[in-house]
C-alpha cells in the first residue's frame, strides 16, 4: 500500500545527448519527499496512544494487532519517524548481548538520588559523574542537625555504576515507547499522505503523480 501512494519522478540519465528523449529518462518512485504530519490536525494527545514495544512485537504483526492489516505497518513506521526498523526498532536482550564488546566493562557511573531528614534532595539523580567522584564520600550538612555531617559509603550509597550492557540495554528500552495512531484515524491519516503526495502544476509536472527533473 506504502508504495503505491509514493509519486514517481522521471530523472535523466547522464551524460544527457542533445536532442533530448524519453528513452534517457528513468521512472522511479520519489522517495525524497518526506511526510510531516500536522499537528494541529493529528494531535498526539488526542490521536494517538502510547505503546511499548515487546519483544514479541514486529512492524507488521504490530499493525495487524492494531489495524486490522499488516499493510499499514508503514503508518507506525511514519508516525513515529521510524527510518530503518532494523536500527530504530528495540531488539531482544540475547541480540544485544551479541552486539557489543566487553559486556561487563563499565560504560559510566550515574548519581543516586538522596535526601535529607526532611526529605529536600541534596543529590539529584542521574547525573554522569567520573570516577574521582565515585571513589569519595558524599558528604552533605542535614539542616536538622547542623553539627551532623552526614556521608554515603563510597561507590555505593550516592552512585550506580552502568556496563556496557547497562547502557546499551537502557538505549534498546528507550525505542520501546512509540505512539500508535487510534485505528478511527487510520483512514484519515492515510488520506492526508495521500494528499501530500501529489504533484502541483509546475513546469517539470506531467500529472498528479509523476513529474519530470534533470
Amino acid at each position: 500500500m506504502y508504495f503505491s501512494l509514493i509519486p514517481d519522478i522521471k530523472y535523466d540519465e547522464k551524460p544527457i545527448k542533445f536532442p533530448f528523449s524519453e528513452s534517457e529518462y528513468i521512472t522511479a518512485k520519489n522517495f525524497f519527499r518526506r511526510f510531516k504530519i500536522d499537528e494541529d490536525v493529528f494531535s498526539y494527545s488526542v490521536y494517538f496512544k502510547k505503546y511499548s514495544i515487546t519483544d514479541y512485537d514486529r512492524l507488521d504483526l504490530l499493525a495487524e494487532k492494531a489495524y486490522g492489516s499488516p499493510f499499514y505497518d508503514w503508518v507506525i513506521a511514519l508516525t513515529n519517524n521510524l527510518i530503518n526498523p532494523l536500527f530504530d526498532w528495540p531488539i531482544k536482550e540475547w541480540q544485544i548481548r551479541n552486539s557489543i564488546d566487553n559486556p561487563d566493562e563499565t560504560h559510566h557511573y550515574e548519581t543516586l538520588e538522596i535526601k535529607n531528614s526532611q526529605g529536600v534532595i541534596v543529590l539529584q539523580g542521574g547525573l554522569i559523574v567520573d570516577e574521582s567522584f565515585v571513589n569519595r564520600p558524599f558528604v552533605y550538612l542535614d539542616k536538622t542537625t547542623p553539627s551532623v555531617l552526614y556521608t554515603s559509603i563510597p561507590g555505593v550509597d550516592a552512585t550506580m555504576r552502568f556496563t556496557n550492557l547497562d547502557q546499551a540495554i537502557k538505549e534498546n528500552d528507550i525505542k520501546r515507547d512509540i505512539y500508535l495512531l487510534k485505528p478511527e484515524f487510520v483512514e484519515s491519516f492515510v488520506s492526508a499522505f495521500r494528499k501530500q503526495n501529489l504533484y502541483f502544476r509546475s513546469s517539470n509536472y506531467i500529472d498528479s503523480q509523476l513529474k519530470k527533473t534533470g
